[in-house]
């Protein structure tokens, strides 16, 4: 192309910006390039280098930049492209691996250094340094004021911020420390499920109160879903119950919700309340049970690892003695509108089986309460009183003086 063999060149945006290439005249399809991920639209920077490639030095007396028309083209933005003159230069430039070896294998280390330094990128670099170090005198020259500012008679409040941030990164240490024991102690009881030992869920799970870690959600209050500590809990106590059931282990207390809930297997499912409702089983086999817990952004899996004894199944029956829901409207400040679910009773059966034979049948009644349909609507303000006026005297004009 230099040399006049060739007329035209075609190349993508990329490539014509990668090599030094003048020509007469330079025609753009598109205002867009490939950056290796997507397409996005040519900076000014970009554009003022692919037109200036245009006119060859010596040779033309002008160059002509060429941008074709197409749908969706906005003459606004071709023109503020070709109009800024002031853009900022950022260096791209990130030595690699290999550019570094090679670098010191030719010229040596210290050589290789000194190229690396005169770069556009380093120079850039070394530029904001300069510029950070500025800030940091700036706010130490401003630390410094506010240090003369905060010395009064009442005390030194420097003194005082500082003791405040130290109790704030002990709390912090503490709190971190609590949550570390709760969750050995809770990984300890895990393990240690020893033959004949009970599993409680309440015992590692602790009251839920704030300084146990626990945070609002919604739990069943006589029927209704409402705003509590520890709302969620009961998605561990199902996946426990669960791997539970199929480890074959002995229930000894389990209950489910109240009302059903359709992203749980309906009579397979367990729910846990501080002080009134627990999940427990034991450990009845002749080995220890190994249970691990993992929790991911929208599951929670347990898994019960030991010696298999039996191949267990889950015999669901039909759901009888349907119950209707009530259609409810709450004007309660606190109201929590929910969907209505019908009541039913369902047995699931487990089946224990040896070899393929089975070998015992272990029958779990759950009875759901129907769940009212609970709409909210705000009470309608009360409308105020409207004011009466009394009427105001006649005032009796002052009689004249007559004579």
């Amino acid at each position: 192309f230099q040399s006049g063999l060739l007329k035209v060149v075609f190349a993508t945006e990329t490539l014509a910006l990668g090599i030094n290439m003048p020509a007469r005249s330079v025609v753009l399809e598109k205002l867009v390039k490939w950056n290796g991920e997507t397409h996005v639209e040519l900076t000014p920077g970009e554009y003022t280098q692919l037109t200036g490639r245009a006119g060859r030095r010596g040779i033309d007396v002008e160059g002509h930049g060429v941008v074709l028309w197409h749908a969706g083209l906005d003459p606004r933005s071709l023109a503020g492209l070709a109009s800024t003159r002031t853009y900022p230069l950022r260096s791209s430039f990130q030595p690699s691996y290999n550019m570094a070896v090679n670098l010191v294998a030719r010229l040596g280390r210290h050589p290789a250094r000194e190229v690396l330094e005169t770069s556009f990128a380093q120079f850039q670099a070394d530029r904001s340094v300069v510029g950070l170090a500025t800030q940091v005198r700036k706010h130490e020259d401003a630390l410094d004021g506010f240090h003369d500012a905060m010395t009064c008679h009442l005390g030194d409040y420097q003194e005082y911020a500082e003791l405040r941030e130290a109790l704030s990164r002990r709390e912090k240490v503490l709190t971190r420390d609590s949550a570390n024991r709760r969750r050995d102690a809770a990984v300890e009881s895990l393990r240690a499920l020893k033959p004949g030992d009970v599993f409680s869920l309440n015992s590692i799970a602790k009251e839920r109160t704030p300084e146990n870690g626990y945070t609002t959600g919604f739990v069943i209050k006589s029927g209704r879903l409402q705003e509590d500590l520890g709302g969620g809990v009961s998605t561990m106590a199902t996946a426990t119950w669960h791997a539970a059931f199929f480890a074959g282990l002995e229930r000894i207390e389990q209950r489910a919700h109240s009302f059903y809930i359709s992203r749980y297997q309906p009579g397979l499912e367990a729910t846990v309340a501080w002080g009134t409702l627990d999940l427990k089983f034991r450990n009845d086999s002749p080995n220890g049970v190994f249970v691990t817990a993992v929790r991911g952004r929208n599951f929670v899996r347990v898994t019960m690892w030991g010696t298999k004894r039996y191949d267990i199944e889950a015999d669901s029956g039909p759901r009888t003695n349907p119950k209707p829901y009530a259609t409810v409207t709450d004007t309660s400040a606190t109201c929590t509108p929910q969907d209505g679910v019908s009541g039913f009773k369902i047995v699931v059966t487990r089946v224990f089986k040896l070899n393929g034979k089975e070998v015992k049948r272990e029958p779990l009644t759950t009875t759901y309460n129907p769940a009212a349909d609970i709409t909210c609507k705000k009470p309608k303000p009360t409308p105020a009183p409207t004011p009466t006026t009394t009427a105001k005297p006649t005032v009796k004009p002052t009689p004249k003086p007559t004579g």
